[in-house]
C-alpha cells in the first residue's frame, strides 16, 4: 500500500514536470513568432538565411525562394549572408557547366558589386 503511493506520487510529479516543460515549451514558441512578427521584410529573410542549415532541404531552398527574395528585395545584408552559407556549402565557387547556380553566384555578386 505505501509502495503504490509511493508511486502514484512519483507519477504525478512526472506529470507535473512534464506538463511544465511543455508550458515553458509553447512560451518559447510564441515568443519566437511574435519576435518574427515584429520583424521587418528585409529581417526575416535575413533571419531565413541564417538559420538554414546544410541539410539538401535548406540547399535547395537557398537556391530557390530566398535567393528569389534577395533578388527581388535588391537586399545587400541578405545577399551577404546567402553568399557566406553558399561559400561554407561549397555552392559559390561554381563552374559554367552549372548555369542556374553560375548565374544565381554571378547576380549576387552584381548585387554586392563585386567581380
Amino acid at each position: 500500500m505505501l509502495e503504490e503511493q509511493q508511486q502514484q506520487k512519483e507519477q504525478r510529479k512526472k506529470e507535473e514536470l512534464l506538463k511544465i516543460e511543455q508550458e515553458q515549451a509553447l512560451r518559447e514558441q510564441q515568443e519566437a513568432e511574435a519576435r518574427l512578427a515584429a520583424m521587418s521584410k528585409e529581417e526575416r529573410l535575413l533571419f531565413a538565411i541564417q538559420s538554414l542549415t546544410e541539410s539538401q532541404a535548406d540547399l535547395e531552398k537557398s537556391k530557390s525562394e530566398l535567393y528569389e527574395e534577395v533578388i527581388a528585395q535588391q537586399n545587400q545584408e541578405a545577399a551577404l549572408a546567402l553568399r557566406q552559407y553558399w561559400e561554407k556549402t561549397g555552392q559559390w565557387k561554381v563552374n559554367k557547366k552549372k548555369k542556374k547556380q553560375y548565374d544565381k553566384v554571378l547576380s549576387i555578386k552584381k548585387l554586392l558589386n563585386i567581380e
